[in-house]
């Protein structure tokens, strides 16, 4: 009646609640634990009856199509699915705990009429693995990043991973983050306007299709807009300032000169932290932070 459409994978928990015998667990408020999890070499030995890299296969499964709330967590713990160790196994079980609680949830669609909007929330951890990896292996030293694409205001693609390449400040971590997640929006983006117009839309409807990038660092979204390199940012200008041209009123952005409409149109927005969707796909939070972000993008 509301025009909404739940997506579940109950079945799917119950499956892997089932393969871990944790029928009889209690359940916890949050999928991971607020410290980041890392190699633990000197860590006590795996020595659970279930196989790891299933287990993890399957909850990375279910984090990628309805439960984006344990993505964060569920990324963490594939990294270890060759050599587990039992805080590996303790993790995993904190994944399930929280899927205990909550297995007949899911993700709320609400469906908006006449709105094609494709917005994308980015958010990045700098060097988050610092002090809990050892400080000579180089994951160390790696940031994480995290974004959620929308559209209509409804979850379409969402990750959560390490950034490959070693950023130098929470500038970079951000504005790697912005340009890595703009990769996947600004394709979408073009597709979608195709789309629309082979299906015979509205004029007013297609006028919609346009996107905000929503980030939260102050430096990341001065960058982003202002567009300027200095002796210090110069040394992204190859590899990540490729949406430039997208940006609406960019000076880079040549949308109205293209006859066949496939410029992207980006608008990048500074946003308060406490509203960023994707806060929680960088990070561990506290329950009432937790809660408070997945129903932004979950809608309970």
């Amino acid at each position: 009646e509301d025009k909404s459409i739940t997506l579940t994978q109950k079945g799917l928990i119950e499956k892997i609640i089932s393969e871990t015998k944790m029928e009889d667990c209690n359940p916890n408020y949050t999928p991971a634990a607020k410290e980041p999890l890392g190699i633990d070499p000197e860590g006590k030995p795996y020595e659970e009856d279930w196989e790891y890299s299933r287990i993890a296969g399957m909850l990375q499964y279910l984090s990628t199509n309805s439960r984006m709330d344990i993505a964060y967590a569920v990324s963490q713990i594939a990294r270890f699915t060759h050599n587990p160790k039992k805080s590996h196994a303790t993790a995993v079980k904190t994944i399930i705990r929280y899927l205990k609680g909550t297995k007949d949830k899911g993700t709320i669609i609400k469906l908006t009429p006449d709105d094609l909007s494709l917005d994308v929330w980015v958010d990045a951890n700098f060097a988050g693995q610092y002090g809990v990896d050892h400080q000579d292996d180089p994951t160390s030293a790696k940031s994480r990043m995290g974004y959620v694409i929308t559209l209509a205001g409804c979850p379409l693609v969402w990750k959560s991973s390490l950034i490959q390449e070693i950023c130098l400040s929470s500038c970079q971590s951000e504005y790697t983050a912005i340009s890595v997640a703009l990769r996947t929006l600004i394709p979408i983006q073009r597709l979608l306007k195709e789309m629309a117009k082979e299906v015979g839309m509205t004029e007013e409807i297609r006028s919609t299709i346009s996107s905000r990038v929503l980030e939260d660092n102050a430096a990341a979204h001065q960058l982003a807009t202002q567009q300027r390199l200095s002796p210090r940012t110069r040394c992204y200008n190859c590899k990540l300032h490729h949406f430039w041209s997208h940006v609406r009123g960019s000076p880079h952005n040549n949308a109205d000169e293209n006859e066949n409409g496939d410029s992207a149109d980006l608008i990048i927005l500074k946003i308060p932290t406490d509203i960023q969707h994707a806060d929680f796909l960088t990070k561990g939070n506290p329950r009432d932070t937790f809660e408070k972000i997945h129903k932004l993008n979950m809608g309970w």
